[in-house]
């Protein structure tokens, strides 16, 4: 099965949010959808960010309404580049939150952020080579992704 994953982010400031991913991850912008959403172009994947009210129900059968206050998620953006400083320094000053020190594991260093309206949490990484050597081997079907490994640190 092969399909193509889109990343959708509710946001209740759609100005605010552009100004963000575009500033602090270059992102550029695709398509617009009057003022409901935009496409930001750039990374591996379209992100998508959709204007959704706080507390407007995500679903009908949801039985909590969206809140945008600092919490707690198990789905976040993973961002894989090249050089994890510059792209913390870049975030920074596009307003996100570092949320701890920038940790070493055995794939590469990793570096947990908030964006500025607190509606995903972000992490910049970078993956060193995986060799046969190394303790995380990649088979042809599995990708040595972050949020897929163990994350025990080696400081």
């Amino acid at each position: 099965m092969s399909c193509q994953l889109l990343i959708n982010v509710d946001v209740d400031d759609i100005n605010r949010a552009m100004a963000f991913y575009c500033s602090a991850f270059g992102l550029s912008i695709g398509r617009r959808f009057g003022t409901l959403g935009v496409e930001l172009l750039g990374a591996t994947s379209p992100l998508y960010l959709l204007v959704k009210q706080a507390g407007t129900r995500p679903t009908p059968a949801s039985g909590v309404n969206r809140d945008y206050g600092r919490h707690w998620t198990p789905v976040h953006l993973d961002l894989v580049v090249g050089d994890v400083d510059a792209a913390v320094a870049r975030a920074l000053s596009a307003g996100a939150v570092l949320e701890g020190e920038v940790v070493r594991h055995v794939w590469g260093r990793i570096a947990q952020m908030t964006d500025p309206l607190v509606t995903a949490s972000a992490c910049c990484s970078s993956m060193g080579a995986v060799t046969t050597r190394s303790p995380i081997r990649r088979s042809r079907r599995q990708s040595a992704a972050p949020a897929a490994l163990d994350r025990a640190t080696t400081r």
